[in-house]
Order: C-alpha cells, then sequence, then structure tokens
C-alpha cells in the first residue's frame, strides 16, 4: 500500500512538474532568445520552485548561517544525492547559473532550456569538461555566480555519505577571487532516491553556510579548500542523521 501512494504521489507530482513548467517555458524563451532578459533567468527559476513545492505540498526552510547580500558573487557548492536537487536549489535568491551534467540536455523542452542558459558537461570527456570549465570562467568573468555540485553527478554510493570532491568548483574558485558558499540538502535523497524514481514527502531544508574567502588563496590551497568545504557539508548532514553509518569517503577524487 505505501508503495501505491508513493506512486500515485509521483505521478501528481510529475504532472505538476509539466504544468508549471510548460506555464513558465514562454518567459524561459523570451530569456534564451532576448539575452539582456537573462539576468531575470534566476527570478524565473524561483517562482516555478515555489509554485511546484507548494503544489506537492513540501515546505521549504532556508537556513542561512551568515546573511550576505543576494547580488553578492559566489559559488554555491551543495551535496548531490537527488535529481530533486537542482529544483530545490532554485529556492535560493540569489542570480546564479547551474553548471550540470550533459545527459540533462536530453530532456525533452527542459533539456534545451538548461543547454541554452545554463552549463552542461560531459565528465566522461577531458575535451568537454575543459570546455565547461572555460564556460564556467567565462560566467564569472561576467560577473556571474554558479552553483556547482563539486561530486562530478549523483555518485554516492551510502548517502548521506557524499563521494568526492573534485577540484573544478574551487579552482575556479581561487582562480578569480570569488567567494565560496558551501550549502546541504539533508533530504532529497529521503524524497526522490537515486535507485527508486518514486517520490516521498518529506519537509525540505536548506542549509546555507557560512562564505568561505578565497582571495588570499591560490593553487596549492585547493585541495584545503575542497577538504574543508566537504567537512562543513558532511558534518551537517552528520548531524541530520546521526544514526546512519557515516564511514566518510576520502574526499580527494
Amino acid at each position: 500500500m505505501k508503495k501505491f501512494f508513493k506512486l500515485v504521489y509521483t505521478i501528481y507530482g510529475a504532472i505538476t512538474f509539466v504544468i508549471v513548467f510548460l506555464f513558465l517555458y514562454p518567459f524561459f524563451l523570451l530569456l534564451i532568445f532576448i539575452k539582456p532578459l537573462q539576468k531575470n533567468l534566476h527570478f524565473v527559476n524561483h517562482i516555478w520552485a515555489r509554485i511546484w513545492f507548494t503544489f506537492v505540498g513540501m515546505p521549504v526552510h532556508v537556513i542561512k548561517k551568515q546573511k550576505f547580500s543576494s547580488r553578492k558573487q559566489v559559488i554555491f557548492v551543495a551535496n548531490h544525492f537527488s535529481y530533486m536537487d537542482i529544483a530545490i536549489m532554485t529556492w535560493l535568491f540569489n542570480n546564479f547559473i547551474f553548471m550540470g551534467k550533459a545527459s540533462i540536455a536530453r530532456v525533452p523542452l527542459f533539456g534545451y532550456m538548461f543547454k541554452k542558459l545554463h552549463i552542461t558537461v560531459d565528465r566522461s570527456r577531458a575535451k568537454d569538461k575543459y570546455a565547461a570549465y572555460r564556460r564556467g570562467l567565462e560566467k564569472i568573468k561576467e560577473g556571474k555566480s554558479l552553483a556547482i555540485f563539486p561530486e562530478g553527478g549523483i555518485r554516492a554510493k551510502n548517502p548521506p555519505v557524499m563521494a568526492p570532491f573534485k577540484d573544478g568548483a574551487f579552482r575556479l574558485a581561487i582562480e578569480q577571487n570569488v567567494t565560496i558558499v558551501p550549502v546541504t540538502l539533508p533530504y532529497n535523497w529521503l524524497v526522490l532516491p537515486d535507485n527508486e524514481f518514486l517520490f516521498s514527502w518529506h519537509k525540505q531544508k536548506i542549509i546555507v553556510h557560512e562564505p568561505i574567502e578565497t582571495h588570499e588563496m591560490d593553487e596549492k590551497d585547493i585541495p584545503i579548500l575542497k577538504n574543508r568545504v566537504y567537512n562543513i557539508i558532511q558534518n551537517e548532514l552528520n548531524n541530520h542523521f546521526p544514526a546512519h553509518d557515516s564511514v566518510t569517503e576520502t574526499v580527494n577524487a
């Protein structure tokens, strides 16, 4: 019976997702074809998230451990256990673009929008990874903020223990003197597990940790910064799931 209700909830969630997305799709097309309007990208994403999470009845609580201006250029880095992670990140009212895996581009309509307005990367190809890095660099030089999942995809074998982090987000931050902001998404792996494409209801929470300045760091500090951010997010996850087997994977990829 529990699985039946999950199936019904999943169908309802998918239908409402499509309806809300199609309703806003003309606005996404305007952003794609009229580049000056792209400064409003995250506003449209944010409206989409608020409507959809309201429809599926999931309250979202944002905890900011230190307030900072939504206009400040940063690189958000978050744990990545679920396909829900992109949706929940758009709840944050900061103007940023995502760096996500290339397979998203194959999703009808949504994939076209994502590829045109965000950065996609095929991590199995060194050339594509370098091209994505260069695009991220260009966006930062344009003054934009980024949201990156430094695990490099949904790779964790034992959630809520994260997979090792890649260097890219931290290299970008240090090279361009951009602030890193760790973000913990504790419950998405319960709402939509990677190994079972069925929704479960759960309250949502986003923990935005204290910003980490990088202006006094250089290349040799990349492993130090990466470990620091990993530990901040993993410790927060451990606090939410203290009974879980927390054999932490090595940070270094």
